[in-house]
C-alpha cells in the first residue's frame, strides 16, 4: 500500500492499494505463451502435410 491521500482511490486513512503484478514477468509469460502457440500451430501444419503426403502415396 502507498500513502497518497490525494488519490481518488485512497481509503479513509489515505492509503492506496497498488496492483501486485510484475509487468516484466507478465510480458515474459505472454511472449512464452505466444511462441508456444506458434510452435504448436507449426507442428499441426507439418503433421497435416505429412498425412496428406501419406494419403497421396497410398493412392498410387
Amino acid at each position: 500500500m502507498t500513502y497518497d491521500p490525494t488519490n481518488p482511490d485512497a481509503d479513509a486513512n489515505g492509503y492506496v492499494e497498488m496492483p501486485n503484478v510484475n509487468m516484466a514477468d507478465e510480458m515474459v509469460d505472454m511472449i512464452q505463451a505466444m511462441r508456444t502457440y506458434e510452435a504448436n500451430v507449426s507442428s499441426t501444419e507439418a503433421n497435416k502435410n505429412i498425412l496428406k503426403k501419406a494419403l497421396e502415396i497410398s493412392k498410387d
